[in-house]
């Protein structure tokens, strides 16, 4: 099991075993955000909770939005938030509404669906459930199972479990739906450590993520001990590519002089950035580099532009790339990034 779906049981266990954890005392008493792009299937994800969640839309207005809360029994009520939402009355007032009503440990679940990125308005006030890509590509077979639920029997082991995991933590966080998930993995022979780490990465990621003023230079940091550590020289400048660098495409570093960026891949981008993602999530990353002018955003707020290059028969071809200014990736004092990685080129072709 990979780790996408071991922080989506955590999230279903968080919502089935809502009440339980009502009792304990131990609600995360601030709305749940999940990050979701384009591909997001709203019905397929209706479809992994026990029973129907409440949905909602900022045209309902405050009144209609109240009268469904109040019929609310334990289910997840989502809504989805983006500035657009925020900047108009009816959806602003519905977003507070659920803020106001998280932090007294209302009779549901309140998740907010965010596209890109979170509003900074309610940054604060929220409570971000980062997978390691998009929702919709983690969206498989798992479903909320009424097994997820322990037996009554089963809470005093839920309760010990909870004490041993949370000695030393101020907020518990989202231990509580994990520590309630141990019985079941007890009776299925499943191995409870990866949730538990998981359960732990997510905390951690709520926690940090307020603190992305260190991004960029961590970023430069390990950029340039990524590129020391692999001696990295698969660069190439941009213009009419070869059949080769058009099969390395996504291993290789492509420098456009002209326009003085510089385009990595996505999958270059993340080997970069293993460590930082260990505390924040790579759209967090991306947005601090893009408010740092570091990345440059690409069209409708994306954060990948489209590359633009021949191939050897003439024709434009387009790839999308993370976009850099080349500057920017220039540490004070050391040799720029783009000139290691020639250098090393260099020396390659000397052996």
């Amino acid at each position: 099991m990979n780790d996408s779906k071991y922080i989506l049981m955590l999230l279903l266990s968080y919502v089935v075993n809502y009440p339980i954890i009502l009792s304990f005392g131990l609600s995360l008493l601030k709305p749940i955000v999940l990050l979701i792009d384009d591909t997001f299937n709203l019905f397929s994800f209706t479809k992994l909770f026990h029973f129907q969640p409440v949905l909602l839309d900022y045209t309902d207005g405050v009144i209609a939005v109240k009268k469904k809360l109040n019929r609310c029994n334990s289910q997840a009520v989502i809504f989805p938030v983006d500035r657009k939402t925020l900047r108009n009355n009816k959806g602003k007032a519905i977003t507070e509404l659920l803020i106001s009503q998280s932090k007294t440990g209302c009779n549901y679940v309140p998740i907010f669906l965010v596209k890109g990125e979170i509003p900074d308005e309610i940054r604060d006030d929220v409570f971000e459930i980062s997978f390691p890509e998009y929702l919709p590509q983690c969206v498989t077979n798992i479903r909320a199972d009424y097994e997820m639920i322990p037996y009554p029997t089963e809470l005093s082991l839920v309760k010990d479990e909870i004490r041993k995991r949370t000695e030393s933590m101020n907020a518990p966080g989202f231990i509580i739906p994990a520590a309630l998930l141990y019985p079941y993995f007890q009776r299925n022979n499943l191995d409870i450590d990866p949730l538990f780490r998981n359960a732990l990465k997510i905390n951690r990621y709520d926690e940090e993520r307020k603190q992305v003023d260190a991004i960029p230079d961590l970023f430069l940091m390990y950029l340039y001990e990524w590129q020391k550590k692999n001696e990295f020289s698969s660069v190439c400048f941009l213009k009419k590519l070869s059949e080769e660098s058009i099969r390395q495409i996504e291993s290789t570093v492509f420098i456009d002089d002209k326009e003085q960026v510089v385009y990595i891949p996505e999958k270059l981008f993340q080997q970069i950035t293993s460590d930082i993602s260990e505390w924040f999530n790579l759209n967090s990353i991306k947005k601090s580099l893009t408010d740092a002018d570091i990345l440059v955003r690409g069209e409708n707020e994306r954060y990948s532009c489209h590359m633009t290059y021949f191939d050897e028969g003439g024709g434009i071809q387009r790839k999308r790339m993370l976009k850099f200014n080349s500057n920017a990736l220039n540490r004070p004092g050391e040799i720029p990034f783009v000139d290691k990685c020639v250098i090393s080129a260099s020396k390659e072709a000397m052996v």
